[in-house]
């Protein structure tokens, strides 16, 4: 059980579990370990936030891709 802030929509709050596990599977699939390099397509959606959190996690070396307003950014 987790405290969700009054500025998170209820939407928002019911992806956060499913986001999380999604990618913390993803992770174990593909046996990531410490200073692996690792790219995350996506990575300021919902999901890559995660990615790039649990990637850090594991001592990965990330690098984070998204298209954010019309831009890419690396």
């Amino acid at each position: 059980m987790f405290k969700i802030s009054g500025d998170i929509s209820w939407e928002m709050a019911a992806s956060i579990p499913v986001s999380a596990l999604t990618v913390y599977h993803a992770l174990m699939q593909s046996k990531a370990r410490f200073n692996e390099f690792i790219v995350i397509i996506g990575a300021f959606g919902n999901t890559g936030l995660f990615a790039v959190q649990f990637a850090n996690i594991v001592g990965a070396k990330v690098i984070a891709v998204t298209r954010k307003n019309g831009s890419l950014w690396i």
